[in-house]
């Protein structure tokens, strides 16, 4: 998995929308958008270290 910046991801989302929406809308739209790239970030697992502080095989 990689790591979605949350912003740019909720804008995109934001540009991909085909309708109009009002800003109420647009807003809710942006904050799940941001949301979702959020719990998609919390469940990439992080690299195990060493004990120098490196990545381990």
């Amino acid at each position: 998995m990689i790591y979605i910046d949350k912003e740019k991801f909720a804008q995109a989302v934001l540009m991909s929308e085909k309708k109009e929406l009002t800003l109420d809308q647009k807003l809710d739209l942006y904050v799940k958008a941001m949301d979702l790239a959020a719990q998609h970030n919390k469940e990439i697992p992080k690299p195990k270290m060493n004990m120098f502080g490196t990545k381990a095989p």
